[in-house]
């Protein structure tokens, strides 16, 4: 699937926060560069629809860590990933699988997710959260 055409792109739930505080920095150049895709899409076309799920996703196809059984990376695997996705897409009211488009659900997100939440329920143990990229973007969106 191009990037580019009309097709709603696969985001796993968590995904949405991470593309809020994207900076360019990944775990490895295809990454960065596919991550750099999918985020300047989501920005420049507010109105195109995606996929929301728990599952991996069109940023993960270009993940070191992504298996055949889902993401290696963090500890617990792909069932504490999933676990993130799940607790953000019902802190939205979503099910998995709801296609909605990128304006709705950051509007949904600005609404309904807070810093708290966000490291208690979905990002606590994620090594870029430290940073605080996701913070501040969301931070920003809010602002908005």
């Amino acid at each position: 699937m191009a990037l580019n055409d009309k097709t709603p792109l696969l985001i796993r739930a968590h995904h949405l926060l991470c593309a809020l505080g994207f900076r360019g920095e990944g775990y490895s150049r295809e990454f960065v560069k596919n991550m750099r895709e999918i985020v300047q899409r989501l920005r420049s076309h507010p109105e195109d629809y995606i996929v929301i799920q728990d599952a991996p996703d069109a940023i993960c196809q270009a993940c070191p860590h992504n298996t055949d059984e889902g993401c290696t990376r963090s500890e617990g695997g792909e069932a504490a990933v999933r676990e993130s996705d799940r607790a953000l897409l019902q802190r939205l009211g979503l099910a998995p699988k709801t296609e909605i488009s990128v304006a709705s659900v950051y509007d949904e997100i600005k609404k309904h997710v807070t810093r708290d939440f966000m490291y208690r329920q979905v990002c606590r143990a994620c090594e870029w959260e430290k940073l605080g990229y996701c913070s501040e973007g969301l931070q920003n969106l809010q602002a908005r």
